[in-house]
C-alpha cells in the first residue's frame, strides 16, 4: 500500500483534530509537497463544513436505530468501493441526518397510507444522494454488479430495472430500506445533471386504488408531488417501483414511460 493511501486515515483524523502534535506535523510536511494528499484535505474539508451546516434534529430511539442500522450496511458497501473513513462518514451523516427528519414527519402524516410512504421516503432518499455526488465517480463501474447481487439477495427484479441511455445515465445503485423492506435504488443522471432515482422493493401487500392513478398511455401510475419533486409509483409483478425526479408532470410521464416500456 502506498504512502499515500496509508495518509487517508490519517486526513480524516487531521480534519476531525484527532491527530497527536508530531503526527500533525509529519502529515502537513507531507502535504506540503503532495498534490494528490493535498487535494484529499481540501475535499474531507469541504465535506466536514457540510455536514456543520445540518440542523440538530432528533428522532425517536427506536426510528434513530433503523436508519443507523441502514447506514451501516451502506458504510460496508462503500468500504467495498475504497471510500475514505471521513468521506463515508460524513456523507452518512448528512443522508442520516435528512433521512431522520423526513421520517419523523412521515410517522405522523402517512402512517396509514403506504404509497404516500414510499413517495416521501423514495424524496428523501433522492435529497441525500443528490449531497454525494462526488461518491458517484467511483460507484459508477460497479453499479450493475451491485444490482445483481442485491437481486439474487433478496429476490428484486432486476432484469426489469432501467440500465440507462445516453440521456438517462446509471451512475450508482445503493441498498435501501423503504416500507420496513430492502430495496435497491438506482440513481441516474440526465443531460441537464438533475439526479433521477428509481427505487425497487417488494410490494405484494401494496395496494394501489385505481381512483388514484392516472392514464399515462397504456399504463395507470400513481403520479404525485412531493416537495417539489415529481413521483411515479407503480406495481409489476410482486415489486412497486418508485421513480423520482425533478420535472414537471409532462416531463415526469415521459420519463415514466421510457422507464417503465424498456426492453428487459
Amino acid at each position: 500500500m502506498s504512502a499515500c493511501a496509508d495518509n487517508s486515515f490519517r486526513i480524516a483524523l487531521l480534519v476531525r483534530g484527532e491527530l497527536d502534535s508530531s503526527e500533525e506535523a509529519l502529515l502537513r510536511a507531507h502535504l506540503a509537497g503532495c498534490a494528490t494528499c493535498a487535494s484529499e484535505l481540501a475535499a474531507e474539508e469541504q465535506l466536514s463544513r457540510k455536514l456543520e451546516k445540518l440542523p440538530r434534529l432528533m428522532a425517536p430511539a427506536d426510528l434513530k436505530a433503523q436508519v443507523q442500522d441502514r447506514m451501516r450496511e451502506r458504510v460496508g458497501r462503500a468500504r467495498v468501493l475504497r471510500m475514505t473513513p471521513r468521506r463515508l462518514f460524513v456523507a452518512g451523516m448528512i443522508a442520516l441526518a435528512l433521512v431522520i427528519g423526513a421520517a419523523v414527519t412521515l410517522r405522523s402524516r402517512s402512517a396509514g397510507d403506504p404509497l404516500a410512504l414510499a413517495a416521501r421516503q423514495a424524496v428523501a432518499e433522492r435529497r441525500g444522494l443528490d449531497l454525494q455526488r462526488d461518491l458517484f465517480p467511483s460507484e459508477t463501474a460497479g453499479a450493475p454488479a451491485l444490482l445483481r447481487e442485491l437481486a439474487q439477495r433478496y429476490g428484486l427484479p432486476a432484469t426489469t430495472a432501467f440500465p440507462g441511455d445516453a440521456e438517462l445515465r446509471l451512475v450508482s445503485v445503493r441498498p435501501g430500506t423503504a416500507l420496513g423492506k430492502v430495496s435497491a435504488i438506482l440513481v441516474y443522471l440526465d443531460k441537464e445533471a438533475r439526479l433521477v432515482t428509481l427505487e425497487i422493493l417488494p410490494g405484494n401487500e401494496v395496494q394501489i386504488p385505481p381512483n388514484r392513478t392516472r392514464k399515462v398511455q397504456q399504463f395507470r401510475p400513481v403520479l404525485a408531488r412531493v416537495e417539489q419533486c415529481g413521483v411515479v409509483l407503480w406495481k409489476m409483478g410482486g415489486a412497486l417501483y418508485v421513480l423520482t425526479a425533478p420535472l414537471d408532470d409532462q416531463e415526469l410521464a415521459r420519463l415514466f414511460v421510457k422507464v417503465r416500456t424498456h426492453p428487459s
